[in-house]
């Protein structure tokens, strides 16, 4: 048996359509800034784009290169994760540097005869609105003598072999027809069912896997939701103050306790509506419309 080589790819996109939607999404962020710099564009300093008044680089600015570089790493090591089948042995090297041990996934490298592998579990999340969350959370098993490794079925491209995954139209597609029987399609999944030939092949859909199998739908709490509306409705009005009313500048420094008090009320009033909800929403979401004051 010719040996089988296995790249991961962390979007389930085919790469045109991915890049495709990449460029259209910065298109927009930077048509945004020139609308909203569009007034004053000719009097503008193209230093104040990423300075401050007092010369300093933005903090956002800060933030994404901080970001940025997190993730070159994690795409650097996204590279180096190799499966590789033969007749006799599955190996396996997915650096920890991928982050995908923080999703309770294989990391490290592992050697696993193929005689060892006593079950192949598939398990197809039907639980999602679209294709592309029910992909990425679906897992496959492979229940050895030992251990249990835990890979996602549908993210590894066969070297050499055609692009299986899907394009933009297919991600936002409903998951609960499709789903199981393209995780069983994938190279990765059919490579194995063909060479453990002692393994038992199942599939078992479930709603949901991983930290989302107890999920909260924070949409059928009435606190909640309205807390997200007036976060919705707060944004709006802070873009349509900044685009149309505010025509004057403000001198001096503000004072600060209208702002504590405000804060302090609608932190009350936060915790207040979001009882009953998860402790992580429930005090996470306060301080957030809190902030918007």
């Amino acid at each position: 048996m010719v040996k089988r080589h296995f790249r991961y790819s962390a979007s389930i996109l085919k790469t045109g359509q991915l890049l495709g939607a990449l460029g259209a999404l910065m298109a927009f962020m930077l048509g945004s800034l020139l609308l909203l710099e569009l007034p004053n564009l000719s009097e503008m300093n193209p230093a104040q784009i990423y300075r401050d008044d007092r010369g300093n680089v933005h903090f956002e600015l800060q933030i994404l290169a901080i970001v940025s570089l997190i993730g070159a790493l994690v795409a650097a090591a996204n590279r180096k994760v190799k499966v590789t089948l033969d007749s006799e042995t599955l190996s396996i090297k997915i650096p920890k540097l991928t982050g995908l041990g923080l999703m309770g996934l294989t990391t490290g490298e592992h050697r696993i005869p193929l005689h060892t592998i006593r079950k192949i579990e598939l398990t197809p999340v039907t639980g999602f609105r679209n294709m592309a969350q029910a992909i990425q959370q679906s897992r496959l098993s492979l229940v050895t003598d030992s251990k249990t490794y835990l890979l996602q079925p549908y993210n590894f491209l066969r070297v050499g072999g055609p692009d299986h995954r899907m394009g933009l139209a297919g991600a936002f597609g409903k998951p609960k027809a499709r789903v199981e029987t393209m995780i069983s399609e994938a190279p990765l999944v059919r490579a194995l069912s063909e060479a453990a030939i002692e393994a038992h092949v199942t599939s078992t859909p479930v709603d949901r896997t991983g930290p989302l199998a107890k999920h909260f739908n924070l949409l059928k709490h009435r606190g909640m939701v309205v807390q997200l509306s007036l976060l919705a409705g707060l944004g709006l009005y802070a873009l349509t103050d900044y685009l149309l009313l505010t025509n004057y500048l403000i001198l001096g420094d503000l004072p600060m306790w209208p702002f504590v008090s405000v804060w302090l009320l609608a932190s009350a009033m936060g915790i207040r509506l979001g009882r009953g909800a998860p402790g992580a929403e429930n005090w996470g979401l306060p301080p957030c419309f809190a902030s918007w004051q």
